[in-house]
């Protein structure tokens, strides 16, 4: 069958798809930047306001900046809700 749906290809490359994440997290635990969203968190700030402090505050070093999606992202889609449960728990 020339061109046609071959099933099993389409399931292996689907899930090679799954398993490899495109980008890596920008926001993992153990880090710097995760201790700084959590001190802000914990601290009452919203995420849109820890990406501006955080943007202020080191204006020079990315690796400490993140967006406020990234942040709503760590606490509802994260696996185990880890970063919801450090600030809940």
């Amino acid at each position: 069958m020339a061109g046609g749906y071959r099933a099993d290809a389409a399931h292996t490359r689907a899930h090679a798809c799954k398993v490899t994440p495109r980008v890596a997290r920008r926001l993992q635990p153990g880090t710097a930047l995760w201790d700084q969203v959590i001190h802000y968190l914990k601290a009452g700030y919203s995420p849109v306001q820890i990406a501006g402090i955080l943007a202020l505050v080191y204006p020079a070093t990315s690796a400490l900046q993140v967006s406020h999606e990234t942040i709503y992202t760590a606490i509802y889609a994260m696996p185990r809700g880890e970063l919801r449960t450090e600030v809940i728990g």
